[in-house]
């Protein structure tokens, strides 16, 4: 009798949690849980034929949802305003919409896509029998997207690189790479950060460039010759590292977002962490980036590499407004690296020197559209000091090199002025 009495106060105890259950799930959700606006409506082809997989995206916000079988869409909760909505779909031209999303009602769009030939990547042969203009000669160039550039985040820039045909990363230790393209580095292959050239390696082995390329667009490598465009350091190639374009909010409501990323090797006992917020209110674009990396001995199967640890510090802050007129956009960034040198155990099992490096950039850049053609005026500042010590206790400086970089340029980008042959 105890036993059932138990499994009835038991029943009973239930169908009170159940009867709460439902009567809380019956109660109205208050305002704030009712927030937020909602898109729907339906993606279709020509004579009105529904296309499924089609992408939907709010812009400003990239929030995004791919259409069903039957074309129809629904995206949301999202914050209210005024969204720009972007629909593709492979095999058809893409289209802009304009759309009024208003707290707590659902607003519907349909969209109808026209259909477009799908142009593929065209096949590059630089190899001719008979001879060719230089100007109608291509170009080798590879390329990592920001997608890429995080999953392959390395230490330095050339080991980030390093997988892309022809580039190799000349190492002196896990926090020391100088790019290398097609066998040539140094003051033979150019490096490009946001615009700014850094000419800060050719002084030795140890001497790498100080990017950070946390927060880029992508990173692009010019394989071969460029000096026409970059000048003739460029003799082996160029390492272009493009920044991302600033957010703007002219067609809508203020925007404000971020990210922080956390990563951790085990090799080195290596945290690496990053943060990266960005803005806009009307036609003025804000980002700030920064990031950092400690890092013990690289361990290996035959050991410990000795002094092989590094450390470095990176901040940028980028800031930019656009109109019809043009844009414009002012970039600063600071980066501090103490770096350990790795020597060969055979040559100095005991060396523990290292190097503190540490780099100022200010880059003002300013695009005018001029019809067809367009104007770019870009000027920059950079410093960048490298204190080398032969012991971990040194007092005094081995080396020291203190050099200023000053650079302008003004750029005419035109089509061809003459008829095509």
């Amino acid at each position: 009798m105890a036993d059932r009495g138990g499994r009835v106060s038991a029943r009973a105890a239930g169908w009170r949690r159940g009867a709460l259950l439902v009567a809380w799930l019956a109660v109205p959700s208050p305002s704030w849980a009712q927030g937020g606006a909602t898109l729907a409506g339906r993606v279709t082809g020509p004579g009105g034929v529904p296309l499924a997989e089609a992408r939907v995206q709010l812009v400003e916000s990239g929030h995004a949802v791919t259409a069903g079988a039957d074309g129809r869409f629904r995206l949301g909760p999202v914050a209210a305003g005024t969204y720009r909505v972007r629909v593709t779909r492979i095999g058809y031209g893409p289209r802009a919409e304009r759309v009024v999303l208003r707290d707590g009602e659902t607003a519907t769009l349909e969209v109808a896509l026209e259909p477009v030939a799908v142009e593929l990547a065209p096949l590059q042969v630089t190899a001719t029998a008979l001879p060719t203009s230089v100007l109608d000669a291509p170009q080798a160039v590879a390329s990592l997207d920001s997608t890429s550039l995080r999953r392959l985040r390395a230490p330095t820039l050339a080991e980030t690189i390093q997988q892309l045909p022809g580039v190799q990363n000349v190492s002196t230790g896990p926090g020391i790479g100088r790019p290398a393209v097609r066998g040539l580095a140094g003051n033979r292959v150019l490096v490009v950060a946001d615009g700014q050239r850094m000419e800060f390696q050719q002084w030795g082995e140890e001497h790498a460039p100080s990017v950070e390329v946390d927060g880029a667009a992508a990173v692009e490598v010019v394989r071969g010759p460029a000096s026409v465009l970059y000048g003739s350091d460029a003799l082996g190639g160029v390492v272009n590292v493009v920044p991302r374009p600033l957010p703007d909010a002219s067609a809508g409501d203020p925007r404000l977002r971020g990210r922080l990323r956390m990563g951790y090797s085990s090799a080195n006992s290596m945290p690496d962490l990053s943060a990266n917020a960005e803005g806009a209110v009307g036609r003025v674009g804000w980002r700030a980036l920064a990031a950092g990396q400690w890092a013990d001995d690289l361990r290996t199967p035959a050991g410990p590499l000795r002094n092989s640890g590094f450390r470095t510090v990176a901040a940028q802050m980028a800031a930019g407004t656009r109109g019809r007129w043009g844009s414009a956009t002012l970039t600063a960034g600071l980066r501090d690296e103490r770096l350990q040198i790795a020597e060969d155990p055979a040559v100095d099992a005991s060396y523990s020197g290292y190097q503190l490096v540490g780099s100022a950039r200010v880059r003002a850049e300013v695009r005018l559209p001029l019809g067809a053609q367009r104007l770019e005026v870009g000027a920059g500042l950079e410093r960048n000091r490298r204190r080398e010590y032969d012991a971990a206790d040194a007092a005094a400086v081995t080396t020291g090199l203190l050099a200023d970089l000053v650079t302008a340029d003004v750029k005419f980008v035109h089509a061809p002025l003459g008829p095509a042959e």
